[in-house]
């Protein structure tokens, strides 16, 4: 918007980890943990509160800039992974690993503002004939837009997998190995019409 100034985010993101290799009798045993943190910090409008039909005065982008705010708070996310390799017989082990791993969405999908227009011509909402500073834009609205959520938890990823390893002979080794993957919270994407800051 022409005098409005484009301002930028400022998150902070924090991670930490420990990670241990345990050997046992007959068993060895890799297991960790991570631990990551963002600070959204930052005002932004109420997307999830105020866009959408129940809010049609909000729906254009004209009336973005005067949708209330909110300050966006901590995301967390934890991450444990573990290994564990044990002998069968002298030519034959069995392994298990089990890890979550996670993601925070990028900064488009906690601060953007999408608008789509549904025609390539602003309207003249005051009938004077003549597209005024406050009537431009006013064909974009958000009912098929995409808006932000500062509060996005992270995605998730799980792997669990088994396997056993038997040495046939000399440096050949036979291995079978089953797994099973599952995520959480993905996000989508979609082609950007229109961004608007916060």
């Amino acid at each position: 918007f022409p005098g409005q100034e484009t301002k930028g985010v400022n998150p902070i993101q924090m991670g930490a980890y420990v990670q241990d290799k345990i050997e046992f009798e007959g068993m060895i045993v890799n297991a960790g943990i991570r631990l990551d943190a963002l600070w959204t910090s930052e005002y932004a409008t109420d997307a999830q509160g105020f866009y959408g039909a129940k809010s049609p005065m909000w729906k254009s982008m004209t009336r973005n800039r005067n949708v209330p705010t909110i300050k966006g708070g901590r995301i967390s996310a934890y991450s444990p992974r573990v290994g564990i390799s044990h002998p069968i017989t002298a030519k034959s082990l069995i392994r298990f690993f089990y890890g979550k791993v996670t993601q925070f969405p990028d900064f488009q999908m906690l601060y953007r503002n999408e608008f789509k227009s549904q025609s390539a011509n602003d309207r003249d909402l005051n009938g004077n004939g003549v597209i005024d500073s406050g009537e431009r834009w006013n064909a974009f609205d958000s009912n098929d837009g995409r808006h932000h959520d500062i509060n996005l938890p992270p995605e998730e990823t799980v792997n669990f997998e088994l396997g056993l390893d038997w040495n046939l002979v000399s440096n050949y080794v036979l291995g079978t190995t089953t797994y099973y993957k599952s995520a959480g919270h993905q996000l989508t994407t979609s082609q950007l019409q229109w961004i608007d800051p916060i």
